[in-house]
């Protein structure tokens, strides 16, 4: 009996541990949330959000990356800038539910949340629809976020830069059906970055 145990604890470790690869791959210190974004128009299936999430201990500060896009749909490659839209709109309204005591009332301070979103993405050449960050060229916003006294996040956007060099084949490159799986694309061009 103890035998049967032991085979059970190391089948459930081992599914525990394989599940967990398919989430996003975070930086050393970051760890993996996602979105589920469910009824988008033209998106009859789920579509999924992987992000990657830092959190300061020393001062009021998180940094979120997007890494991830996928679903089962074609729709999804199309609208990748609208499901990065959607997914940073989440965040900012939700922030204080992505780091321990993130939370902070207006009246006391603000919390600076820096936004990563991918300049550049590529198409899993093994998964039809996934999509994942090519490169490390963020088009990076910063905010200050709070909760006012009624319980909404206030949300100020001071900036938004480039972060890392764009690449030529990734510059030259926008989403397309007829795309090869495996080459990279531009999602976000550096004056919708800058002009957002």
């Amino acid at each position: 009996m103890k035998k049967i145990y032991f085979i059970l604890t190391i089948a459930l470790l081992f599914g525990f541990i394989s599940g967990n690869k398919a989430k996003a791959e975070c930086r050393p210190g970051w760890f993996a949330r996602q979105i589920v974004i469910e009824n988008y128009p033209g998106c009859p299936n789920p579509v999924v959000v992987e992000f990657c999430v830092w959190c300061s201990i020393t001062s009021p500060m998180m940094e979120v990356e997007i890494t991830r896009i996928y679903g089962d749909d074609d729709c999804v490659g199309f609208l990748l800038p609208s499901f990065i839209d959607y997914a940073v709109t989440v965040i900012k309204s939700n922030y204080f539910e992505f780091c321990p005591g993130a939370y902070i009332p207006c009246e006391v301070g603000v919390r600076e949340l820096y936004i990563r979103r991918p300049m550049c993405m590529v198409e899993n050449s093994q998964r039809q629809n996934d999509f994942r960050i090519w490169g490390d060229v963020w088009c990076v916003e910063r905010n200050e976020v709070c909760v006012e006294p009624y319980g909404s996040v206030r949300s100020i956007t001071l900036e938004r830069y480039i972060l890392g060099e764009l690449s030529e084949e990734c510059r030259n490159n926008t989403y397309r059906p007829d795309l090869q799986p495996g080459t990279c694309f531009r999602i976000i061009n550096i004056k919708e970055c800058i002009n957002q």
